[in-house]
């Protein structure tokens, strides 16, 4: 998890932190230096140095970013030489007058404990002392913490939780620490020593807090089932000898994401299935739908069932997969529909069996038409 800076500018109040650099810096007597002199920062070259922010982390996980600086130009001033007079100048009047100084590019964001990260750093002096123009340089920021901890990853050996019920995640936090204790009933983690900081469908992380014994963290993966009915069915008959006829029918199921909408929609892309069945009319043979092949439409006596799958990006969608016309001296149509619309945390996908006939009325013989259809193996990926 990314840890956020906290800034506040504008402040000239001194926290505790900035005490004793203030009253280290303040006693040095810059005798060499013309302190009528203005001083041109954006000719000051500075090295690159690497500073391990590990330990100036509050309690809330961030560092006030007029303290960075700080400590930052303190660093600054030990390893370039040329500029220390120049650095400690600035540091002194950065102390007493905040005001003067706005951050154009300042770190927003740290490494992840056990990682560095390069930063741009531009302060722009806006005063009327001894400064013009903007500071800039590169800075290396680790995150590592030296004290003597274990390593959070080793006090697991099961990483894998295998099988999680997606009703579970109702109280996502509770449950995920409860499977990880099931599967390792020997680790001496507390859930005090950690945070939770990501849950997914098939993996969460955990960090160790940094004021317990541990440090790092670790990644637990698993598979997640989910409790929703795997197949639905529909059909449709109508049979007309003088008048219009119609028939519809259809059947629903429901899969709720308990992590959310958004969760779902990040770790599955669609809902996949096979369409079997078959429509009939009195002028044509039995069609069999044949999930395999994706004939399209080729005629109007054909069916079209191309759709393999239901694409949970977008919120709602209507298809039809199979539509039979015949239309001469009668009139037969079926059709096989497919709903579906996500509904807060839920997908409802509804598939309708519709069927028409019409028989005129100079005309002895019958129209009749059928269909059946079935949505099977529906399964999220």
């Amino acid at each position: 998890m990314i840890k956020t800076l906290v800034t506040i500018m504008g402040i000239s109040a001194f926290s505790s932190s900035s005490v004793p650099i203030l009253k280290k810096y303040s006693e040095i007597n810059l005798q060499n230096y013309n302190q009528n002199e203005i001083v041109d920062l954006g000719t000051i070259q500075l090295n690159k140095i690497n500073l391990n922010i590990f330990q100036y982390f509050k309690k809330d996980n961030t560092i006030n970013q007029e303290n960075l600086f700080k400590i930052i130009l303190s660093e600054e001033q030990k390893i370039n030489q040329n500029n220390r007079e120049k650095l400690i100048l600035i540091l002194k009047d950065f102390i007493k007058n905040q005001k003067d100084w706005s951050f154009i590019e300042f770190p927003t964001t740290y490494p992840m404990e056990g990682t560095s990260n390069d930063y741009p750093i531009s302060v722009l002096y806006s005063g009327t002392g001894n400064f013009s123009g903007i500071l800039s340089f590169d800075i290396t920021l680790s995150n590592v913490d030296k004290t003597s901890k274990t390593d959070i990853n080793d006090a697991f050996k099961n990483k894998n939780l295998k099988n999680l019920d997606d009703s579970g995640f109702k109280n996502k936090n509770e449950y995920i620490w409860q499977k990880i204790i099931e599967l390792n009933p020997d680790s001496n983690v507390n859930l005090s020593d950690v945070e939770i900081i990501e849950i997914n469908y098939n993996y969460s992380i955990i960090r160790a807090n940094t004021n317990s014994s541990f440090k790092g963290i670790v990644k637990f993966t698993y598979n997640t089932i989910f409790n929703y009915k795997t197949s639905i069915s529909a059909t449709a008959e109508a049979s007309s000898y003088s008048a219009i006829k119609r028939d519809e029918n259809s059947e629903q199921t429901s899969i709720e994401f308990n992590l959310g909408k958004d969760i779902a929609q990040k770790n599955y892309s669609k809902i996949t299935y096979k369409l079997t069945g078959n429509n009939w009319d009195n002028e044509n043979d039995k069609n069999e739908f044949n999930y395999e092949s994706d004939c399209g439409i080729t005629d109007k006596d054909k069916t079209n069932y191309n759709l393999k799958s239901i694409d949970l990006s977008l919120e709602k969608d209507s298809v039809v997969l199979a539509n039979r016309v015949y239309k001469k001296t009668n009139e037969m149509e079926t059709w096989v529909i497919l709903d579906w619309e996500w509904k807060n945390n839920t997908i409802e996908i509804k598939i309708t069996a519709k069927a028409f006939a019409f028989a005129h009325w100079y005309n002895a013989y019958y129209a009749k038409a059928s269909v059946n259809a079935i949505l099977d193996n529906i399964e999220i990926v």
